[in-house]
């Protein structure tokens, strides 16, 4: 479902953006009542029932950080990196510059095995932040980690490594 849920939240942010400002103050008041359900839900740790709060509240506005915020949390509990990792999209668009986030992004990446990405939002980071030892040796770190499962060097290690003849044949 998790396709289907972000084509919905596209379509969501797209009717959102076209709504009128009397639209978007009466979607407030929706968000704010199923984010207090959210929130009491998350405190009770009933991930499940505090996800579905938050889903509803961005129905009403698919850009709020503080609904996007509870899916992270839920989603994180719940061990889905995905939804972690669009709502934390979300969140990392409207505050760019959130080193938090941005971490927490790479994070999740890393948990779905996307060190690709992991690593290039964390070059981001450093770059914006060049000044920062421990933003430098976190992208340091998540580098390290990104050319080791890229090159699988864990396997060598394990003695799993294939090679590409057969070794036997030449014994």
């Amino acid at each position: 479902f998790f396709d289907c849920r972000m084509a919905l939240r596209a379509a969501q942010v797209k009717k959102y953006e076209a709504a009128g400002r009397l639209a978007k103050m009466a979607a407030g008041a929706k968000v704010a009542t199923q984010l207090t359900a959210a929130k009491l839900s998350l405190g009770k740790k009933n991930y499940f029932s505090a996800m579905a709060s938050a889903e509803k509240a961005l129905c009403a506005n698919p850009l709020s950080s503080a609904a996007h915020r509870v899916l992270v949390d839920s989603a994180k509990a719940l061990d889905f990196p995905q939804t972690m990792i669009s709502s934390l999209q979300m969140i990392k668009k409207a505050n760019p510059k959130d080193k938090e986030i941005t971490q927490e992004l790479a994070e999740a990446l890393e948990m779905l095995g996307d060190w690709d990405q992991a690593e290039k939002v964390m070059k981001g980071l450093a770059d914006m932040n060049p000044d920062d030892p421990d933003l430098q040796q976190a992208y340091k770190d998540t580098a390290a980690k990104a050319t080791i499962y890229r090159g699988n060097y864990e396997s060598v290690v394990r003695g799993e490594h294939q090679l590409g003849y057969d070794e036997e044949a030449e014994v």
